[in-house]
C-alpha cells in the first residue's frame, strides 16, 4: 500500500497559481513587498509545482489591511 500524498506536496493548478500572485499583487500594492521582491517572487509562483512551494512564497507575509484588499 502507498503511503497518502502530504497536503503540501499537492499538485497546484494555474488557478492557484493566479491566485498566490494576487495576494503578491496586494502586497506589493500596500507596500509589504517592493517591485523586485514581487518580481522574484512572482516569478517562483509560476515555477510552483507543489503547494508546498507556494506556501513559502507567502509565508512571512501578514493579511493584508482590510482597505488594501478592496482598493485597486
Amino acid at each position: 500500500m502507498t503511503e497518502p500524498v502530504r497536503p503540501e506536496d499537492l499538485r497546484v493548478s494555474d488557478a492557484e497559481r493566479q491566485n498566490v500572485a494576487d495576494r503578491l499583487r496586494v502586497a506589493q500594492e500596500v507596500g509589504q513587498l517592493d517591485i523586485h521582491e514581487f518580481d522574484e517572487r512572482v516569478q517562483s509562483v509560476w515555477a510552483a509545482r507543489t503547494r508546498g512551494e507556494l506556501e513559502r512564497v507567502t509565508a512571512d507575509l501578514p493579511t493584508p489591511p482590510p482597505q488594501a484588499a478592496t482598493a485597486s
